[in-house]
């Protein structure tokens, strides 16, 4: 069934949605013209409707792009279809945050707040995060080019990805929806031009057998571990996944609380990605383990401000600490990212500039404590899934194939 579903999501079905976001995106724009003509009772009704209009265009354009990696064989069908599923169910729920906004400013009185509205809003917006940051997840577990990555390392990668990049997606459909048009233009430019004849790398299996992976030798620069480093793993991600569960129950009752000890939860869980990566490949134990710590300092800086008010108000420790959480994506980012040297360093400057920028406004202008701390709260998932796939004393050896053939009409005149 899924794999009759990922067929379908090809260049055609990109194409079509590129043309039915352009439409929606005018339509959207033409609406926040005319709302200076609309009655005054409707107040800022006009501008929630655009943000409904902006998550259906922002569903639309991961479709297409997520059917041009599928076609392209970059992402495997099964992978293509479960994202889809879970965009169509980030869709329902930012939808949903919209509307509630638009009854709430129909119905509110003036200088009232009502407090079960913004709960509920508040869990939407949770499920819409979560739900773009396990989409994320799966498409970076299906791409062909982390074939190579160990299962449970690829799919806690994908997920903390997906977790970086959620709020920050949410922010822009919600206020930067007139931005979209950047991104419609060259779906459909890509959508039109016919891709070169093959060979077409091979997509990653859905899943690796269960047991140990045997490999009769080593790429250079990898190492089998030890079952004493895997042990610790395990350790570190069990204490990972108990303290972020009490983290997010914590949170139910104090939210400054719950986010301090969900970025204590998160420590534990560096370490162990930091055990495992360092123990795979010696030769990176620097680049590993020195992102691991500047990662672990920015927890501890983090949980401080929110744990204490005045440490927040001092504006101090806050900034130092997303510095570091910037410096440690940009390392990682700089090692880790394939590429040439330049282009690098230019993604991990700017995905480390944005991390910095975001963080140091989060702590001033959301006091929910949600957006500023959604990595961390995030973090018994990852140590779930270390205990799902963990590590085996050998990688896994990656099935070799050659690449499919091109589909059938991309020969066609």
């Amino acid at each position: 069934m899924r794999g009759r579903l990922g067929s379908r999501l090809d260049r055609r079905t990109a194409l079509r949605c590129g043309i039915l976001a352009a439409v929606i995106y005018i339509g959207s724009i033409a609406l926040m013209l005319a709302s200076a003509l609309l009655p005054r009772w409707v107040g800022d009704s006009p501008f929630f409707i655009q943000a409904a209009l902006s998550y259906l265009v922002g569903f639309l354009l991961a479709v297409g792009f997520i059917s041009l990696l599928r076609e392209r064989a970059a992402v495997t069908p099964q992978h293509a279809v479960r994202a889809v599923l879970l965009l169509a169910l980030a869709l329902i729920s930012g939808g949903a945050v919209a509307v509630l906004s638009v009854i709430d400013e129909l119905t509110a009185d003036p200088g009232a707040q009502n407090q079960s509205s913004d709960h509920v809003t508040l869990a939407f917006l949770l499920v819409f995060c979560t739900l773009g940051a396990t989409t994320v997840g799966v498409l970076v577990d299906g791409l062909s080019a982390c074939r190579r990555m160990e299962p449970g390392l690829r799919a806690v990668v994908g997920l903390v990805i997906g977790a970086l990049a959620s709020p920050l997606i949410w922010l822009s459909i919600t206020f930067f929806g007139f931005a979209q048009i950047a991104m419609i233009i060259p779906l459909i430019v890509s959508a039109r031009l016919r891709p070169a004849l093959g060979p077409y790398p091979m997509a990653p299996p859905d899943s690796y057998p269960p047991g140990p992976h045997p490999v009769l030798s080593l790429p250079d620069g990898v190492r089998r571990l030890s079952d004493r480093r895997i042990t610790w793993i395990r350790l570190l991600a069990v204490s990972a996944v108990v303290v972020g569960a009490g983290a997010v129950a914590w949170a139910v009752a104090d939210r400054a609380a719950g986010a301090a000890s969900a970025y204590i939860a998160f420590i534990p869980l560096v370490a162990a990605v930091a055990l495992w990566v360092s123990g795979r490949r010696p030769s990176t134990t620097i680049s590993t383990c020195g992102p691991a710590l500047l990662a672990g300092v920015s927890a501890i800086g983090f949980a401080a401000t929110t744990w204490s008010p005045q440490l927040r108000e001092e504006f101090v420790v806050a900034p130092v600490s997303a510095l570091c959480g910037g410096v440690a994506l940009a390392w990682t980012l700089l090692v880790w990212l394939p590429g040439d040297r330049t282009s690098k360093v230019l993604v991990g400057a700017g995905a480390g500039m944005v991390y910095l920028i975001f963080m140091t406004l989060s702590t001033v202008m959301f006091t929910q404590y949600f957006l500023f701390s959604f990595v961390a709260v995030l973090t018994p998932a990852y140590g779930l899934i270390i205990l799902r796939r963990p590590p085996a004393s050998d990688p896994p050896a990656p099935p070799p194939a050659p690449g499919p053939a091109a589909p059938a009409h991309w020969t066609q005149p």
